[in-house]
């Protein structure tokens, strides 16, 4: 019984693929050892040092899926961000995963890089999860799924029933009462060129990107060029919206979703370059 069954947003790691094998051997590897660090050198309590470790794991799997998301076709953008990722969780704290995984939802539904479109229940799990942090204070997430949403009913190959989930979730962000800069105001240099660094990025992906050639894991047809570049701006601007509500404590959040457009966007620009 395949994953395809329950969902078509989920992509499976199957461990026969060498670069699989590696970022689950590279995850483990990482939660061990700071797991580690944090038990001996810093003295810390069993389940605090797991906890920790597990979130440096976690920073390094979501960052390799989020980056197979960006550029599918170059496997090693999503293993280089790893590096700026976890440099970023040690200056500005470790992400949300919640707000990365809705992260890595979005750019599925619109890039469908599996190569179906969403299922109700992949649309009805979106929608929840993004009214849910809203109401957490993270209203951008629905503003970035209304956007997601409407695109995908338009894009090729629509699927219109997203235009309704896209007026619902318009309307719950409506009723999020979505303002800028509620939170911390600080914006360092660091924030600043930081997301400076994010725009150079996606720039650079939209001006050197070339039509994919990479498939959908269920639908064996090219990913489409204009569905890509939708999603890595979505992907942008959720992580803009972010740092326009909580400063540094917004960068914090999806700081992973920049390096990653940033790296992606550097090594589009090496190879049109070198070409």
């Amino acid at each position: 019984m395949g994953m395809e069954r329950f969902t078509h947003l989920g992509r499976p790691v199957d461990l026969a693929y060498p670069t699989n094998a590696a970022i689950a051997i590279l995850s483990v590897a990482t939660m061990i050892v700071v797991s580690l660090w944090h038990l001996i050198y810093l003295a810390s309590e069993f389940i605090l040092a797991l906890i920790q470790g597990g979130q440096i794991g976690g920073v390094v799997f979501l960052t390799w899926a989020l980056g197979r998301e960006v550029d599918p076709d170059a496997n090693v953008v999503a293993f280089l961000a790893i590096v700026p990722a976890l440099v970023l969780s040690v200056l500005v704290g470790v992400p949300d995963f919640s707000l990365l995984f809705l992260a890595l939802l979005l750019f599925r539904v619109v890039n469908r890089s599996i190569g179906l479109p969403a299922k109700r229940s992949d649309s009805l799990l979106v929608l929840v999860l993004a009214s849910w942090l809203a109401w957490s204070g993270a209203w951008y997430g629905l503003v970035c799924s209304t956007v997601a949403f409407l695109l995908d009913s338009i894009l090729v190959n629509p699927l219109p029933r997203h235009r309704w989930f896209g007026l619902v979730a318009a309307v719950a962000a409506m009723l999020s009462q979505p303002r800028f800069f509620e939170g911390n105001q600080a914006w360092s240099g660091l924030v600043t060129g930081l997301v400076a660094v994010g725009a150079i990025g996606l720039i650079l992906l939209l001006l050197f990107t070339p039509a994919p050639r990479s498939v959908g894991d269920l639908l064996a047809l090219p990913i489409n060029w204009k569905r890509l570049q939708a999603a890595r701006i979505i992907g942008f601007f959720l992580a803009v919206f972010a740092v326009l509500n909580l400063g540094l404590q917004g960068l914090a959040q999806l700081s992973t979703v920049l390096a990653v457009i940033a790296v992606a966007g550097c090594y589009r620009l090496i190879v049109w370059v070198r070409s």
